[in-house]
C-alpha cells in the first residue's frame, strides 16, 4: 500500500492481505482481501498512509513522519487505538475432508 507521498517497504508492516486458493479438478481458484484494520480503512479513505507505527524507514527523509505525525502515533498507542498488529492465524473447523477455514486476528 502506498500513495504518491509514502510507500510501505516491509512485509512486516501493519497491513495484512489474506489469500485463498481452491482446487477443483484441474482448476485453481484464487481470491484475496485486505484485512479492514482501522489504519488500513483510514488510509484508504484519506488516499494516503495515516500516521502509524512502521518497522522500516521510508525511502527518503521527505517521506518520514513529521513530528506532529509522530505525536499522533504516540497518542494512538496510549489510547489503545494503534492497532498495527494484524497477524492472522488460520484455523480449520470441522471434519478433515469437509472443514471450513477461518482467519482470525487480535486486531480491532
Amino acid at each position: 500500500f502506498g500513495s504518491p507521498r509514502r510507500q510501505l517497504s516491509s512485509w512486516l508492516e501493519g497491513f495484512a492481505k489474506l489469500h485463498s486458493f481452491k482446487l477443483s479438478g484441474s482448476s485453481v481458484l484464487f481470491s484475496g482481501a485486505m484485512l479492514q484494520s482501522p489504519n488500513y480503512v483510514a488510509s484508504v479513505k484519506k488516499g494516503e498512509l495515516v500516521p502509524q507505527i512502521t518497522l522500516n524507514k521510508f525511502s527518503s527523509d521527505e517521506e518520514e513522519w513529521t513530528w506532529w505525525e509522530k505525536l499522533q502515533i504516540v497518542y494512538k498507542a496510549f489510547t489503545g487505538d494503534e492497532s498495527g498488529n494484524n497477524n492472522p492465524a488460520l484455523w480449520r473447523i470441522g471434519e478433515e475432508n469437509d472443514g471450513i477455514y477461518l482467519a482470525v486476528t487480535d486486531s480491532k
